[in-house]
């Protein structure tokens, strides 16, 4: 019954995206809906293909993604903002690989309200009800492909032409797969809080710089977010077969920090970033991840510019919920370098990653592993 209900709701939001422009902007429809676009319709597309070689386990294949962008204001007070996702994957893989399964999906990165508290656009706290987006809300390395019902409160503290500084507030449910969670009769509801501040600072034209600190607590953490983690490096515990129960808490803090520098010209600049996670609950050498990124890139010429993203993360097994982990700021229990080389245009760019982890502490279900990840990337395509 739950998953015939997800699914209507699934495709009854894939609906209201084709059908509530239409109705809105056609003049010979009586049905009169208080909606104005906030901007054009637009969609990102993906293309790429992987390999990854982890030991016993062989994967490779291609994969598609398109999403779709959608926001409207409602009766010049309320922004609607619905975000469906559609995302295919083929190929071949050799025994089981707990990293990237051949799996298709269909799900709503974001579906929500977002209500402001008073009538100052520019400086108004607001409240968003729904499906949130993870990757704008909530700490950075919670997986930016997950998006979790929620209520937020997001509250400017300084609004300057040069500074900014808000602060967030969030009570969400960590979800198993889409917007549902699998468990069993035993399982209590898990939960997320968060509570974060975030800065933006911008020096000069050239140099611009973000700082933010993020607390989260996750409670009553489902049976089969368990057995989905102990393969990517949690400590769990194998109850029985159909039962798997967390041996720690994951409550702690994390720091992030970014900063963008170009020339005058903008012929070529560097980003930075750094992330550090701490579980506080968890005693030292398993608690805590860190992630670096320093990516210099250059105009090549009128048309294409060249992005260079050298990465490194080391991530104990139980800094964050492993299932909920972004893979872009690392995985559990591993040691990553990688490189990214991106060539963009203003309309598509095409990308190629090289991989490599170890595992810092030896478990029966991780192996060292060496990926490859190509990609062709269409954004901003309006319609």
């Amino acid at each position: 019954m739950i998953k015939t209900l997800q699914l209507f709701f699934k495709g009854l939001s894939t609906t209201l995206i084709i059908a509530i422009p239409a109705m809105a902007e056609s003049e010979s429809s009586n049905l009169k809906l208080p909606l104005k676009k906030l901007a054009p319709l637009h969609f990102d597309f993906h293309l790429g293909a992987y390999n990854t070689k982890e030991t016993t386990y062989r994967s490779s294949g291609v994969t598609s993604k398109v999403t779709l962008y959608s926001k409207f204001l409602i009766d010049d007070s309320f922004i609607l903002t619905i975000t469906p996702v559609a995302s295919f994957i083929s190929g071949q893989q050799v025994s089981r690989d707990p990293e990237s399964p051949l799996t298709n999906s269909l799900y709503l990165k974001e579906a929500n309200i977002a209500i402001p508290l008073s009538d100052d656009k520019d400086n108004s706290s607001q409240i968003t009800i729904g499906a949130l987006d993870q990757k704008n809300h909530l700490p950075g390395a919670i997986g930016y492909t997950k998006s979790f019902p929620g209520v937020l409160l997001s509250s400017p503290v300084l609004n300057t032409e040069n500074f900014k500084q808000a602060i967030n507030l969030n009570y969400a449910i960590p979800t198993s797969s889409g917007l549902a969670n699998s468990s069993n009769e035993l399982d209590n509801s898990a939960t997320l809080i968060t509570a974060g501040m975030l800065t933006k600072q911008i020096w000069h034209p050239q140099f611009q710089s973000s700082i933010g600190a993020n607390y989260y607590a996750f409670n009553n953490l489902t049976s089969k977010m368990a057995s989905d983690s102990l393969s990517k490096g949690n400590s769990v515990q194998r109850v029985n077969s159909d039962s798997h129960l967390f041996l720690n808490q994951y409550r702690g803090y994390e720091l992030t920090s970014q900063f963008s520098w170009n020339n005058e010209q903008n012929t070529w600049g560097i980003n930075s970033k750094i992330n550090y996670l701490n579980n506080t609950e968890v005693k030292k050498d398993k608690n805590d991840g860190l992630f670096l990124s320093v990516a210099p890139h250059m105009q090549l010429n009128a048309k294409y510019r060249l992005y260079t993203n050298l990465k490194y993360s080391k991530v104990e097994s139980d800094a964050m919920v492993a299932v909920f982990m972004d893979n872009a700021y690392g995985r559990t229990n591993r040691e990553t370098n990688s490189i990214e080389l991106k060539l963009e245009s203003q309309s598509y760019a095409f990308e190629i990653e090289f991989s490599s982890s170890k595992i810092i502490k030896t478990n029966p279900f991780q192996n060292k592993d060496q990926s490859i990840f190509l990609s062709l990337e269409l954004n901003n395509v309006a319609f």
